[in-house]
């Protein structure tokens, strides 16, 4: 009996220890796989307006990733529509491009936001070109210009079709 139940017990230790070794072995340097953490997209909309101008934003920001659209309206006047490219947040800061459609040519201009609760600053200081965009000189010393309020996307979905129409604008030009 004692050997039939020490058998048993080693049957037993050698099938579980195959069955482990077979699921490492699956995996390259039989590492076990990684659980991958899961990244929310949180879709964020905001509107300015003075008098008769409108600026928009969507933003769409997935862990320190950020993307979205931008369109602003002045009135009757050529505004500049388009996409934010290559956004990254950090802390309440985001930096991002804004390619845009203005007065009928493509450029391509830096923002520097700062998110704050319901709040969406976008700071100002002077622009000087750098490579293929316009950036803030010195973006230490930027000031809040427009303070966007935080909205339900469906209420500036009109202008964010603008800035998609923009962008598809832009890449048939190419």
């Amino acid at each position: 009996m004692k050997k039939s139940f020490f058998s048993l017990l080693m049957f037993s230790a050698t099938l579980i220890g195959c069955q482990n070794n077979t699921a490492e072995s699956s995996k390259p340097n039989g590492a076990l796989p990684a659980s991958p953490a899961a990244v929310v997209a949180d879709t964020l909309c905001f509107e300015f307006k003075y008098k008769q101008d409108v600026t928009s934003c969507q933003l769409i920001i997935e862990g320190d990733k950020v993307k979205g659209y931008f369109d602003w309206s002045p009135f009757e006047k050529d505004g500049g529509h388009g996409v934010l490219e290559n956004g990254v947040k950090k802390g309440e800061m985001i930096t991002v491009d804004w390619k845009m459609m203005i007065e009928g040519s493509i450029q391509t201009e830096e923002l520097l936001l700062k998110l704050e609760g319901d709040k969406l600053s976008k700071m100002e200081g002077e622009l000087v070109e750098k490579g293929d965009k316009v950036v803030i000189k010195s973006p230490e010393t930027a000031k809040a210009q427009d303070v966007l309020m935080k909205v339900d996307c469906s209420k500036i979905a009109s202008a964010i079709d603008n800035a998609k129409a923009a962008e598809t604008a832009m890449k048939n030009m190419k």
